[in-house]
């Protein structure tokens, strides 16, 4: 069920009349609470043309994926997740944003592919400089949001997907700029 094994050491720590209460915090880290979200899986993965770096994430709201492609010697980002039937509304949407640890880093500028449904889930790529690799690599959180308009309180897509794999960019860009 993806609990912490650690979550049965904290368990122990009470003798037989006594009750360990755990922080909700702490409940969260364990993954014994996870607001509806499983924590995201990341792995590198090989395809005909080259590489790419995976982030996949189940939710109560659907499947979010976060991919870094290998692109002829550049990277894309490529954003996958559940419209949960509002997928005419998506496509209609021109203020995307990049969420960086919750902010929002406009990249309708960036789109080059989509948004577009397949297979019931909505599609988009972008092109991505250096600024915006930077931005991805410092992120502790990444997600992709899709609004009327900039600063509208709600949005459709994803955020707050764990980012852990950032140490790992320098060598994946590198591979990816190769030639």
């Amino acid at each position: 069920m993806g609990v912490d094994p650690k979550f049965l050491s904290e368990m122990t720590k009470a003798g037989k009349t006594e009750v360990n209460i755990i922080p909700h915090e702490d409940l969260l880290k364990l993954n014994v609470v996870n607001n509806g979200q499983k924590k995201a899986v990341w792995t590198i993965e090989a395809i005909d043309d080259g590489i790419y770096l995976k982030g996949e994430r189940e939710t109560y709201h659907g499947i979010n994926k976060f991919l870094l492609l290998c692109l002829n010697g550049g990277v894309a980002l490529y954003a996958i997740f559940d419209p949960e039937g509002r997928e005419r509304e998506i496509m209609k949407m021109g203020a995307i944003s990049l969420l960086i640890d919750g902010t929002p880093v406009p990249i309708a500028a960036h789109l080059s592919d989509g948004p577009k449904l397949v297979n019931g889930w909505i599609n988009a790529m972008f092109t991505l400089n250096g600024e915006l690799l930077n931005v991805i690599q410092r992120a502790a959180t990444v997600g992709v949001a899709f609004q009327y308009t900039y600063g509208a309180p709600i949005f459709l897509g994803f955020d707050d997907m764990e980012f852990s794999e950032g140490a790992k960019m320098p060598g994946f860009l590198r591979a990816c700029t190769r030639k």
